[in-house]
């Protein structure tokens, strides 16, 4: 609710800036694509009022598809639940909001104008995506499914899980830390 105070914190981290672009919805004040070495790097939603009562403040990760209805096609079958069907971003691209099997929430993403992310693994940009879940198993499944991720497990008592694309460690999963999480 506050993009003032966020573009404070993270618009000084590698030289970053940020590109404000109108939008013409009821609750969107503005987007604004996070730039460092004029790429984008990030972007973010000023939002007039809180999406829902009880939600805070958050990330979203957005994977990229090459067709969001096929691909959204594939959620129930794999196990996961449709939240929104692919929707037009305005000329952007296209998305869904998914939900796997265990509970974590993600987007789809078709790009038209916008890639998204077109600078990354640098300092102050995306580097590596990590899901905490009661049941990595099941949610290893279920990407390897829907995106053709592969998944490999390492260490005993606290194993932890490297999704793979095409050989490339490219997201993290493990059971939550403690009890509550």
């Amino acid at each position: 609710p506050d993009q003032a105070a966020q573009k404070c914190v993270y618009g000084g981290r590698g030289g970053g800036a940020y590109d404000d672009v109108p939008v013409e919805a009821s609750n969107v004040v503005f987007d604004s694509m996070a730039t460092i070495k004029g790429l984008t790097v990030a972007a973010t939603a000023g939002l007039g009022e809180q999406a829902a009562a009880g939600v805070p403040p958050h990330w979203n990760s957005y994977v990229s598809v090459d067709d969001i209805e096929a691909t959204a096609a594939k959620v129930a079958p794999a196990g996961g639940t449709v939240i929104a069907p692919p929707f037009d971003v305005l000329d952007a691209g296209r998305m869904a909001v998914v939900q796997d099997p265990t509970g974590a929430i993600f987007e789809l993403w078709q790009a038209k104008n916008n890639i998204g992310a077109s600078l990354v693994n640098e300092p102050g940009t995306f580097s590596w995506s990590e899901l905490l879940t009661p049941d990595v198993p099941k949610a290893a499944e279920f990407y390897d499914k829907l995106l053709g991720w592969g998944s490999e497990t390492k260490g005993e008592g606290m194993p932890y899980t490297e999704f793979q694309l095409d050989g490339n460690s490219i997201a993290g999963a493990m059971n939550p830390p403690m009890p509550g999480i």
